[in-house]
């Protein structure tokens, strides 16, 4: 009886979706981390995707039903983060790519609402030119219209050959121009965020009655750090991920500004070099975004008296709170999905305990 009970228990769990994943997140966090969400959404699409081509009429149906909620998701709330890959065709590494820029996305905005402020007090530049395309950076992270009028003037053929080497880890490997799109994408954030940086440091630190201090910005030293790794012939992709991974930010590692490791069900090499390397990048700017919030909390006594007081509303806005102004669902209901099954996350990066003044 107890081996008929098994058989049955396998032929069940046979005829629907099986996967455990991690719950889902919205963290009150000021450094947000990507694993959670990556894993979440990528052990799903994997399942529906896989499903979808399956003879049992059953897991067919659910995989189908599956793919329908992240899609909606997915063309609702993550469009303006979409690579929209149509000859890679590699849905999990899409929705990583997607979770990297929602979270790259969140520092950006509150950024964007400091240098509103900022802007109506003290002389600061809003525009930059990026590879040949003026932006106003501002518009760039609260404007979704706006966002995708910059995309259209992307020019894959003449930009992509201006991009730093570590944007360009991935073109033996897939030689496309949605590759090559995707990744001037990522340079053009990578840049905004490098400029509001830079413009909020330059008008505060121009009102010396504050007393603000521009703080140390880790980027430069990343990224000679990790041109060295990737220009260097003798080592192959594997030496350089080991050589990436072992690179900290400040005080943080690799591994808690991921959040712990990536779930993968494909394994690429070099999408996983190319991974890392645009996160760090990515966190080095974000780490320093942190640190001006920082600074901008020591003196915050001084800002009322120069117009500025309204800057620490934005000081203490957290991912969660991010993920509510976009749209982004707190729960997913997954309950029609016998054979999904949530685990808790194990794994706990000291980014969590991160925070601003708690008097603001």
């Amino acid at each position: 009886m107890a081996e008929q009970q098994v058989i049955e228990e396998v032929v069940v769990t046979a005829k629907r979706i099986n996967r455990t994943i991690p719950p889902l997140e919205c963290p009150n966090v000021l450094l947000p981390t990507p694993a959670n969400l990556t894993n979440y959404f990528g052990a799903l699409i994997t399942e529906a995707e896989k499903g979808i081509t399956s003879e049992i009429d059953k897991v067919s149906e659910e995989a189908q039903k599956l793919k329908k909620i992240l899609d909606e998701i997915r063309d609702k709330i993550l469009s303006p983060y979409d690579p929209k890959f149509e000859k890679l065709e590699i849905p999990e590494k899409e929705y990583e790519i997607m979770i990297r820029r929602m979270i790259g996305e969140y520092s950006t905005y509150v950024q964007a609402k400091i240098m509103e402020i900022i802007k109506d007090v003290t002389s600061i530049s809003i525009t930059v030119n990026i590879l040949g395309v003026e932006i106003d950076v501002i518009k760039f992270a609260t404007d979704r219209d706006y966002l995708q009028s910059i995309k259209d003037q992307i020019d894959v053929d003449s930009m992509y050959d201006l991009l730093p080497p570590e944007y360009q880890l991935m073109i033996d490997k897939f030689e496309s121009r949605e590759y090559k799109l995707n990744q001037i994408d990522d340079f053009i954030r990578m840049k905004v965020k490098e400029y509001m940086n830079n413009q909020i440091n330059i008008a505060l630190d121009a009102l010396d009655a504050l007393g603000f201090k521009i703080p140390t910005n880790p980027a430069e030293a990343i990224e000679e750090l990790i041109l060295k790794i990737i220009e260097d012939t003798e080592k192959s992709i594997e030496e350089k991920i080991d050589e990436i991974m072992a690179i900290k930010v400040g005080p943080f590692t690799l591994e808690e500004i991921l959040g712990g490791e990536f779930n993968d069900d494909v394994e690429i090499p070099e999408f996983t070099l190319a991974r890392l390397v645009t996160k760090i990048k990515e966190f080095a700017q974000d780490y320093f975004s942190f640190l001006i919030k920082e600074a901008i909390q020591a003196v915050k006594d001084a800002l009322d008296a120069v117009g500025l007081g309204k800057l620490v509303e934005f000081l203490t806005l957290d991912f969660c709170d991010f993920l509510e102004i976009i749209g982004f669902p707190k729960k997913i209901d997954l309950s029609g999905f016998e054979g999904i099954k949530e685990e808790p996350n194990t794994f706990q990066s000291s980014l969590s305990d991160q925070t601003i003044g708690q008097s603001v």
